[in-house]
């Protein structure tokens, strides 16, 4: 299995798992608002997500948020 960080183009990939395990969701909403979306998370810093890969197929997924800030932001708040 291959852990790594996922990026913009892994987003069908995440899809397609999320669909498997969840598989009486409600229909997703229109793909501009999902690839709007996921721009979103992929350009915030304290978001990352992250995948497992076995034979190039995503079958894991693991989302990190940060809540704490980082030292450049204690610097800003405390300046």
């Amino acid at each position: 299995m291959n852990i790594r960080q996922l990026t913009p183009n892994d987003l069908q990939a995440l899809l397609e798992l999320y669909r498997h395990l969840h598989e009486s969701d409600s229909a997703l909403p229109d793909a501009n608002e999902i690839d709007s979306v996921w721009s979103e998370i992929m350009s915030n810093h304290r978001l990352k997500y992250f995948g497992g890969f076995f034979a190039n197929n995503l079958v894991s997924s693991c989302t990190i948020f940060q809540s704490f800030p980082t030292s450049r932001e204690v610097a800003v708040l405390t300046a």
